[in-house]
């Protein structure tokens, strides 16, 4: 279990195979009972459940707040780059239109790019870290 505040995330990674079909009916049992009587949403990502308030709220709401902040903040425009492999991130797929959404896995997808692995994005972090100027 991951507690993320205002999030509920139940990681399933971990299991075994002859658990995980007793563990997803169980947890998804709770989670409709809870759910309905306090608008949670349930939201199915890679191997984990997480529950978060029904409220007009997403990943892709907070990336562009974050965004917006900081270019008022710090009067420079920003060129995001963000970087997912789950379902829960298709939310700031849809929304990022400036700078680079990059999708991890072939699967379907809002993003605009694509990394086969998680070994690529080390090596898209090296490639971007060897392009920073030494000052900022």
């Amino acid at each position: 279990m991951e507690d993320k505040r205002i999030a509920l995330a139940l990681h399933y990674r971990n299991l075994q195979e002859s658990e995980l079909m007793e563990f997803k009916r169980e947890a998804l049992k709770a989670i409709r009972q809870v759910a309905s009587k306090q608008a949670l949403a349930l939201i199915r990502g890679k191997k984990v459940l997480e529950v978060r308030p029904r409220a007009d709220w997403d990943k892709g709401k907070f990336v562009t707040m974050i965004k917006r902040y900081l270019e008022a903040k710090l009067r420079k425009k920003f060129v995001p780059i963000y970087v997912g492999d789950d379902a829960t991130d298709e939310d700031v797929f849809s929304v990022l239109k400036s700078g680079a959404s990059i999708k991890v896995g072939k699967s379907q997808s809002s993003a605009k790019y694509y990394l086969n692995g998680v070994n690529d994005v080390g090596l898209l972090l090296r490639w971007l870290n060897s392009r920073l100027p030494t000052k900022y």
